[in-house]
């Protein structure tokens, strides 16, 4: 899956902030796998709603002001050194530095 160009990504941040209890169902019918599909891309500035974003995988990933504080499961996400996380809403208690050691 490629979300390069900058239409493609507007429609995932808006599926993401518009139907997030239904996301994973809509990423598994288009044959998106989060634990795979969303290393090193760009979500900047992306509302994930309340999606349950257990098992996925953001190693690399741009955060850039992502909003996160509803997600749930943050936990269980898969975060690395070089995700970028600055200025993302994140929900209360959990910090970057955090989310990056795992």
């Amino acid at each position: 899956m490629s979300i390069s160009d900058s239409d493609a990504r507007a429609r995932v941040v808006v599926l993401f902030s518009e139907r997030s209890e239904e996301i994973a169902q809509i990423l598994k019918e288009a044959g998106v796998d989060p634990a795979r599909d969303f290393r090193h891309r760009n979500f900047a500035g992306a509302d994930f709603g309340t999606c349950d974003i257990a098992r996925w995988d953001f190693s690399g990933a741009i955060l850039r002001k992502a909003k996160l504080a509803g997600v749930k499961n943050i936990h269980l996400a898969v975060f690395d050194a070089e995700t970028d996380l600055a200025g993302a809403e994140l929900p209360k208690g959990v910090s970057a530095d955090l989310l990056k050691r795992g």
